[in-house]
């Protein structure tokens, strides 16, 4: 409508062409390339095909448009390097600053500062720097809200103003939404959404907690050839710092076990119906523990646990 100034549209795919399509109903004139991973390689069938389908947002994008790119992802930081070649212009969001970076169009990420209510971070642009203070918890996110400045900014707002705005970003529902569950328990609710970089950065966070660590994990799906190894990858990073680790079916649980005994006796790994899995979380965890709910499936055990 008249009224509006600015239109963010979030585009995905499942295959080259997809976001072509999308990009041609668009017409945006600033394009942000978050990260890229195993995530639906049963459907692009390798990295190599994703970066390629991703990168028609770039190729669609007119003369002068700005094209920023996560610098800490190797798949997205030679995205950018596709689109200089192409005569783009491109910035860069991360705590890694890419040869190919000039000072000012780079949004760097410094001394982040986590805690159980939030997140705080340096924002550093060329000499200018701004304290971010935001109430949603993982330090991944300060990534995501620096590449949030960075658009704004293209945009053509101000820095310091973006940065202070970024402060009044609030939690959204089963994103990392951390809960107070029964006699004192937290529950972390991050049912949105799995794959391998976010599992990783969920668990990282449970790490950072106090008390005994509890998962309850939906195993993944769509990663095609990569699924074995990023099962064993989360089953070992989970084996490090859980008490207990339950799976919400069966899917790929010998790569999960392979990593949780590297780590730890996998006979505190389980499979269980999601009443099960309410009823051994009710038994075992005490006050000042955290259990993680990671993957659409968990959120049913979660729901059953706070039906009473």
């Amino acid at each position: 409508s008249p009224e509006h100034e600015m239109f963010v549209v979030e585009m995905g795919a499942y295959k080259k062409g997809e976001i072509a399509q999308m990009a041609d109903m668009v017409r945006p004139s600033v394009a942000v390339i978050t990260a890229i991973n195993e995530q639906h390689q049963d459907l692009f069938g390798s990295i190599e095909t994703t970066m390629q389908a991703k990168y028609e947002l770039v190729e669609h994008l007119p003369a002068g448009a700005i094209v920023i790119c996560n610098a800490d992802n190797p798949y997205t930081r030679t995205m950018g390097t596709w689109a200089l070649r192409d005569g783009k212009k491109v910035w860069w969001f991360g705590q890694t600053k890419p040869r190919e970076a000039k000072t000012d169009e780079m949004f760097l990420v410094r001394d982040v500062q986590p805690s159980p209510t939030g997140i705080a971070f340096l924002c550093v642009r060329g000499s200018e720097k701004h304290r971010v203070s935001v109430p949603v918890v993982g330090t991944f996110q300060a990534g995501n809200i620096v590449a949030a400045i960075a658009a704004a900014t293209a945009c053509g707002m101000d820095f310091a103003a973006a940065a202070m705005a970024a402060s009044r970003i609030v939690p959204v529902a089963k994103v990392m939404e951390v809960l107070p569950g029964e006699g004192g328990v937290t529950y972390v609710n991050d049912t949105f959404n799995n794959n391998p970089d976010a599992a990783a950065a969920a668990l990282e966070f449970l790490g950072g907690t106090g008390g005994r660590k509890y998962l309850v994990f939906q195993p993944m799906i769509e990663l095609g050839r990569y699924a074995l190894a990023a099962h064993e990858r989360v089953g070992r990073l989970a084996g490090s710092m859980c008490t207990d680790i339950i799976l919400t079916n069966n899917n790929f649980y010998d790569a999960v076990r392979n990593g949780v005994e590297k780590s730890m006796d996998p006979k505190h790994l389980h499979v269980m119906s999601p009443r099960a899995a309410a009823d051994f979380l009710r038994r075992n965890t005490r006050r000042g523990d955290t259990v993680l709910f990671k993957g659409k499936e968990a959120e049913s055990v979660l729901r059953t646990l706070r039906q009473r």
